[in-house]
């Protein structure tokens, strides 16, 4: 997981210094202050994952579940590190940690019921 975060961060960092564009939009600003919403996104994407595990879908749709809750944050850590707005960094770091952690809890407490049910 370490270098898959360290590879996202990097090639934001990349985009961001190739581009002209350093403007701080909504959507970026957004990542830097988390909120109950952003939180809900994470344990939806939790939910989603442990469904798609239980009904043996594909190990692609779990990907794309939860790379939606880990992704941006990532984005706007490369952003504001490229930038030099570390608060940036930090305050999006602090959505990563979030949802980082909705999605395990979500998954784990998702496990137990599931063991529950097979005893």
């Amino acid at each position: 997981m370490a270098a898959g975060m360290a590879v996202a961060i990097l090639v934001a960092m990349l985009i961001i210094w190739l581009s002209p564009i350093k403007d701080v939009t909504p959507e970026i600003r957004a990542r830097t202050q988390p909120t109950l919403l952003d939180l809900g996104v994470a344990v939806v994407g939790g939910i989603a994952g442990v469904y798609a595990i239980m009904r043996k879908l594909s190990g692609v749709m779990v990907g794309v579940a939860i790379a939606t809750a880990l992704v941006p944050p990532l984005s706007t850590i490369g952003f504001g590190l490229a930038t030099g707005r570390f608060d940036f960094a930090v305050g999006a770091a602090l959505l990563f940690l979030t949802n980082t952690l909705a999605i395990a809890l979500r998954q784990q407490s998702s496990r137990g019921s599931i063991n529950s049910v097979h005893r």
